[in-house]
């Protein structure tokens, strides 16, 4: 697993981005949200220390589903195929 210090508003995940790797989060806060609309964003979740995020580019050839953004500064680990 590679760790990756994130920053405040940094996006870890894009919505509609092809990933090759799942997130562990250590520490920090990071918010969840999907595109609606054009201009409506719906907020999903929150992850915080001991949560996992992005696994479904692990199972399938998919693109991201959802915008994962940090809202504090915090330490993450990704874990590729």
């Amino acid at each position: 697993m590679i760790p990756q210090k994130t920053i405040e508003g940094q996006k870890v995940i894009v919505e509609g981005d092809y990933g090759n790797c799942m997130y562990f989060v250590e520490e920090g806060l990071f918010e969840c949200s999907m595109s609606i609309s054009e201009k409506d964003v719906q907020f999903l979740k929150n992850y915080q220390a001991g949560d996992t995020f992005g696994e479904l580019c692990l199972l399938h050839s998919a693109k991201r589903q959802a915008t994962v953004m940090s809202k504090m500064d915090g330490m993450i680990y990704s874990l590729t195929r």
